[in-house]
């Protein structure tokens, strides 16, 4: 069985999607939007709020670097 883990199967860990029977567990455009409601966030606060501090979550760039190695 195959598993889309976006919309309420997100809610489940990669155990419990195993357990009952997922063989495959797929993310579609999950991680794309997740990445869209941070921007639409942190611009959010910038522009109504002018509030920078979403920023200060930001991944290091060494650590961006690793991923691209």
């Amino acid at each position: 069985m195959n598993v889309l883990a976006a919309g309420p199967w997100s809610a489940y860990s990669r155990d419990a999607l195993a357990k009952a029977g997922a063989a495959r567990i797929s993310l579609g455009s999950a991680l794309a939007r997740v990445t869209h409601r941070a921007i639409h966030d942190a611009a959010t606060e910038m522009f109504e709020n002018g509030d920078f501090s979403g920023l200060g979550n930001a991944l290091p760039g060494a650590d961006v670097d690793k991923m691209m190695d």
